[in-house]
């Protein structure tokens, strides 16, 4: 990513952030940005592409850092343990970000809805993949992946939205979210052998 690029999604999350999605216009991104329209529509031939940009970028992040805990070896219940504690650590991170991907869209948005729930079957299928692999190597029980995948998806996206509230409820889902969604997780997912052991 270029560094006009980074600075136009950084202003865009913002912007996202404080006016929503109907609220911030291009003309907006590129002075809080500090690069003209034409820089934007030369990097994002609209609106829609900036804010996929954004969920992109956050998916992204997360399918790296899933690949990076795979590579180390780790037991299956101690790699859902860790990406539900990386996920809300990069909650807190990049709260701006994650909070436009539980933003509610304007019904007239069918473009970007069908956009967005591409971005998300996609990261949906590379879920029910890691599900199919635990499922060939005996650690995850026989389910049908693609439930699986979409079923941790809700959940995460729900107690996440919740999360990043300032009251006591929001406070105390960030401390204990991710222990308590692994665990939920883990038991749902788990082989007999796992279970009896």
């Amino acid at each position: 990513m270029t560094d006009a690029e980074q600075r136009i999604i950084d202003a865009a999350v913002s912007l996202f952030g404080e006016r929503g999605y109907h609220g911030t216009s291009i003309r907006a991104i590129s002075e809080a940005a500090r690069v003209s329209v034409g820089a934007i529509y030369h990097h994002y031939p609209s609106k829609e592409d900036v804010f996929i940009a954004i969920v992109r970028r956050e998916f992204d992040r997360r399918r790296r850092v899933i690949e990076e805990l795979r590579t180390q070896g780790l037991s299956p219940e101690t790699l859902v343990r860790e990406i539900a504690r990386i996920h809300f650590a990069m909650l807190e991170d990049h709260r701006d970000s994650v909070g436009l991907l539980g933003q509610a869209l304007p019904a007239g948005m069918v473009s970007l809805r069908g956009k967005l729930l591409a971005l998300e079957r996609e990261f949906a299928g590379y879920l029910a993949e890691l599900l199919e692999e635990g499922i060939r190597v005996g650690d995850v029980r026989s389910c049908h992946t693609w439930t699986a995948a979409y079923a941790i998806l809700g959940m995460t996206k729900v107690v996440t939205a919740r999360a990043l509230g300032e009251d006591a409820v929001a406070q105390e889902l960030r401390v204990r979210g991710p222990d308590e969604l692994a665990e939920f997780a883990w038991r749902a997912l788990c082989a007999v052998k796992e279970e009896r052991s």
